[in-house]
């Protein structure tokens, strides 16, 4: 495998795929009134995916957990706490400043988001915070296994004492245990594909990934289940488990199998995929200021002028977090831990 340092086209493809997701996944709650069946497929994998690639890229760059405590905090704790705290102060004040113009600012929301700011996260910045917990987790596991693989189990099965109670304590709990599950999935499923893939054609490899996506199609058009890693909700996993794990295995098995392809559509994926962290972390300000003057309308459409109106918004947010992602990176680069 290449050196870490060394980017990987295929793997930027796979977290451009995941974050285009996200972004087509937050804008479709705008517009009850289009394809749910849409929505419910995105909700599926689109988080599952991202967690899951870590594991993978834990596998495939074993070398980036293979340094010392004090390096590895200062680096994670730069790269996902200093986001976290910029972007929740950012999001904290556009939504109370937004609340408070339209005259719906109350004590209860303001005391919400200073829980959320130190539990949960404001926005999309939970995502940090998980990727925390669950790489931090899978760090000491390497470190010392005895005594945090006991911690970890046990951990696992706190949730079961607590069922139903949706305390921030708890989703965050639950974010992270889920998480470490699908990391893990991540990383023994490469783990595996690379002692095979010596024998393994392309062909095989994308005919795999898509009859994956296809069973995954079946299966959440067929099932009922929730994937929320935001609130915590994980219900009917005996279908959500397996559905998001066909969905994900069978992109990243897919971007593989296509590597030594180039065209413009994978270029542009491959940005995406390479901004994918800010992406996430910007696209949600982005889509509240179309959101707060146009909500109510975005609400009232049906069926497929719904769809198209979603799609249209979906475009235009993607293209705007490009100018943004631009004057972060050229003069702003602290609110992504760099500097």
């Amino acid at each position: 495998m290449p050196a870490e340092k060394d980017r990987v086209a295929w793997a930027d493809w796979v977290k451009g795929i995941g974050i285009l997701s996200v972004v087509l996944g937050h804008v479709s709650q705008y517009f009850p009134g289009g394809d749910k069946y849409l929505n419910h497929v995105i909700y599926s994998y689109n988080i599952p995916l991202f967690i899951l690639w870590a594991g993978v890229s834990a596998s495939m760059w074993p070398d980036k957990y293979s340094i010392s405590r004090k390096a590895f905090y200062i680096k994670r704790l730069k790269r996902y706490l200093i986001p976290y705290v910029l972007f929740s102060i950012i999001n904290s004040a556009i939504k109370i400043g937004v609340l408070f113009i339209s005259n719906k600012l109350t004590p209860e929301i303001i005391k919400d988001e200073a829980l959320a700011f130190f539990i949960t996260g404001n926005g999309t910045v939970w995502f940090l915070v998980t990727l925390f917990a669950v790489e931090t987790i899978y760090y000491e596991t390497q470190k010392c296994r005895g005594v945090w693989i006991i911690i970890v189990t046990a951990g696992c099965l706190l949730p079961f004492l607590f069922q139903g109670t949706a305390t921030p304590f708890m989703i965050l709990l639950m974010r992270t245990i889920f998480g470490f599950f699908y990391f893990m999935v991540g990383y023994l499923f490469w783990n595996r594909y690379q002692k095979y893939e010596d024998q393994s054609e392309n062909r095989k490899s994308l005919m795999t990934g898509l009859s994956f996506i296809a069973a995954g199609c079946i299966m959440a058009f067929f099932c009922q289940y929730r994937i929320e890693f935001f609130s915590g909700r994980f219900s009917n996993g005996t279908a959500a488990i397996p559905i998001s794990l066909l969905f994900s295995v069978g992109i990243i098995l897919f971007c593989y199998a296509r590597k030594e392809a180039d065209s413009s559509i994978l270029k542009m994926l491959q940005y995406f995929g390479k901004e994918s962290m800010l992406i996430m972390l910007v696209h949600p300000t982005i889509l509240l200021l179309f959101t707060y003057p146009f909500g109510n309308w975005f609400v009232s459409l049906q069926g497929i002028t719904a769809f198209l109106a979603s799609m249209v918004l979906f475009a235009i947010i993607v293209l705007l977090n490009i100018p943004v992602i631009y004057v972060i990176n050229r003069w702003l680069p602290i609110l992504k831990g760099e500097f």
